[in-house]
């Protein structure tokens, strides 16, 4: 298969969580997500042009399935977004004005690499882990 980067499907992610409302405050109301559609404990979610689903399990809690790796920096498992530099500031500025519990404050990893990053770690109320970052020094079409 060959790879191109002049055209990036969006991803779907369909994860669970032990509250629809709570998910909906989280996503919609702290994140800023739109909010694409909804039915019976299921909400769909704009995640930077990509689709979110959430799914709505009584008592579930993803912590009693992550780990942590490199001294508890992260959790797997988790999934992420890569943004360029710009939307990562402007996001990463309006959650910490959303005051939200990061996991992994908003910080600078690698640095002096290549591949030198911005990233922030958070986890949803059902304890879903996500990581958001953009590369410094790296186009999108060097992210490989």
């Amino acid at each position: 298969m060959v790879r191109s980067r002049k055209y990036t499907a969006p991803f779907h992610i369909s994860i669970l969580v032990h509250s629809i409302s709570e998910a909906i405050d989280f996503y919609h109301r702290a994140l800023g997500f739109p909010i694409l559609r909804e039915y019976d404990g299921t909400s769909h979610f704009d995640c930077f042009g990509n689709q979110l689903v959430v799914h709505e399990r009584m008592g579930y809690d993803a912590t009693l399935f992550q780990t942590s790796v490199e001294n508890d920096d992260f959790v797997v498992p988790h999934f992420g977004v890569i943004l360029i530099e710009s939307e990562y500031d402007q996001f990463a500025k309006h959650l910490i004005e959303q005051n939200l519990d990061f996991y992994g404050r908003p910080r600078d990893r690698f640095i002096g690499k290549t591949y030198e990053q911005k990233v922030m770690f958070l986890k949803d109320p059902s304890g879903n882990a996500f990581e958001f970052k953009c590369y410094k020094h790296l186009s999108p079409e060097e992210w490989d």
